[in-house]
C-alpha cells in the first residue's frame, strides 16, 4: 500500500526563497511528486503548525487532507499503478465526492447527493449544520472527538435546549460521519469515531426526523 504525504519540497529551490508544496507518494521503491503550489519555509511553517487556529489554515489543512484522501481513493481503485495515470486522474478532478472535510460541506453534499432523502430530512440536516456551524465556525470532521461533542453538549444545555434536540443534531451527525466512512469513503482510518458505549452515547428514543433512515 502506497503512503501518501504533503511535504515541502527542498530538492529544488525556486524564485522569491520558494519551494514546491508537494503530495509525496511512497510505494515501496518506487517515489513520486504531485506539486500543489510555491511557498517559502515561512509560510510552510506557519501554515502546518498546529498550534496555529486561524480560519484560513484551519481550510488549508483540510483542503490538503483532502487530497490526501484523494490519492488513496484513486490508488486504490486503479488496477494497475501507473505514475501518468495517476496524475491525470488526480487533476482532472473528482466530482462524484467533495473534497472537503469540512463539516458543511459534508452536510451539503449528503443532503445534495443521497437517494430518496426526504425534504423533512433535509430541513433537520440543515437545521444540525447550522448549529454545529455556529458553535464551531469553520468546523471539520477531525474537530470532532468526544471533548468536543461534550463541550457542545454543555453549551446546548446551557441554552436551555432539550436532551431530546441535543439528542437529534448528535443523530444527524452520526449519520454524517457513518456514510463518510463506510459509503463515500474520505474520512481518514486514522479518525477516531467518536460514538459510542463507553465513548459519547446518544441516547434512546430520538425525534422520527428520518434523518437516521435516510
Amino acid at each position: 500500500m502506497a503512503t501518501f504525504n504533503i511535504v515541502l519540497d527542498k530538492r529544488t529551490k525556486l524564485k522569491e526563497d520558494k519551494y514546491n508544496l508537494a503530495i509525496r507518494m511512497v510505494n515501496r521503491k518506487d517515489v513520486m511528486y504531485i506539486n500543489l503550489k510555491k511557498m517559502t519555509e515561512s509560510q510552510y511553517g506557519k501554515a502546518f503548525n498546529k498550534k496555529v487556529k486561524d480560519k484560513e489554515c484551519r481550510e488549508f489543512l483540510e483542503t490538503c487532507n483532502g487530497y490526501i484522501s484523494k490519492c488513496e481513493r484513486i490508488f486504490n481503485d486503479l488496477k494497475t499503478f501507473n505514475k501518468d495515470t495517476f496524475r491525470k486522474r488526480f487533476w482532472e478532478g473528482d466530482k462524484d465526492k467533495p473534497e472537503s472535510l469540512l463539516l458543511t460541506d459534508l452536510f451539503d453534499y449528503y443532503m445534495e447527493n443521497k437517494e430518496n432523502i426526504k425534504p423533512t430530512t433535509i430541513d433537520s440536516l440543515r437545521y444540525t449544520r447550522n448549529r454545529f456551524e455556529k458553535f464551531k465556525p469553520g468546523l471539520s470532521v477531525g474537530d470532532v472527538t468526544v471533548n468536543f461533542l461534550n463541550k457542545f453538549n454543555k453549551n446546548e444545555i446551557s441554552k436551555e435546549r432539550s436532551p431530546a434536540t441535543i439528542d437529534h443534531h448528535m443523530r444527524n451527525l452520526r449519520t454524517i460521519i457513518n456514510y463518510f466512512t463506510h459509503v463515500v469513503k474520505i474520512i481518514p482510518k486514522e479518525y477516531q469515531y467518536p460514538f459510542g458505549p463507553g465513548i459519547y452515547s446518544v441516547r434512546l428514543f430520538p425525534i422520527h426526523t428520518g434523518a437516521e433512515r435516510a
